[in-house]
């Protein structure tokens, strides 16, 4: 068996159960994202890890990427959730697999305001089923027959629908 080391990070527990590793401080709150058997996320940055673990608590990563020339990162979690996040930990892109939507908290943590806003006046908010950073802005897929992209700037101005 693999023996498992730890660096102090003000951890009060390491629980392992069902495969999966959570570990949790004192307060119980998973400080890191959970993982299953093997997968490694030591590379993965810092800012990406604490995105998992605020929209995502308890739902294991399944595999974790690193893009050797591009240095991108994909994840993908237990209940089939696939994200891209750059170098930095930015998230690049996300679909929402299985959970087919995401989350308002999530959308308003990674679109701007006047997207958000946009998705809300529209009342799609609670039907999107990815996001992806673009060259021209954001790229916002909805869960919905007929024109389901939306394309919204940098700023989160409204662009165009498909």
């Amino acid at each position: 068996m693999k023996q498992l080391r730890f660096k102090a990070l003000s951890v009060a527990a390491i629980i392992m159960a069902a495969g999966f590793l959570f570990a949790l401080d004192l307060q119980g709150q998973a400080t890191q994202p959970a993982v299953a058997g093997n997968v490694n996320i030591s590379s993965l940055p810092a800012s990406a890890k604490k995105f998992i673990v605020k929209h995502f608590n308890g739902i294991a990563i399944t595999e974790c990427e690193k893009g050797f020339l591009s240095g991108k990162f994909d994840v993908e979690l237990a209940d089939d959730t696939d994200m891209e996040f750059d170098s930095k930990g930015n998230i690049i892109e996300i679909d929402a697999g299985n959970r087919a939507v995401l989350s308002a908290s999530l959308l308003k943590d990674i679109l701007p305001a006047k997207a958000y806003t946009e998705l809300e006046k529209r009342g799609e908010l609670n039907i999107v089923e990815s996001v992806k950073r673009i060259s021209r802005g954001y790229k916002v897929e909805l869960e919905k027959s007929g024109p389901d992209e939306i394309i919204f700037s940098p700023d989160g101005t409204f662009l165009s629908i498909h």
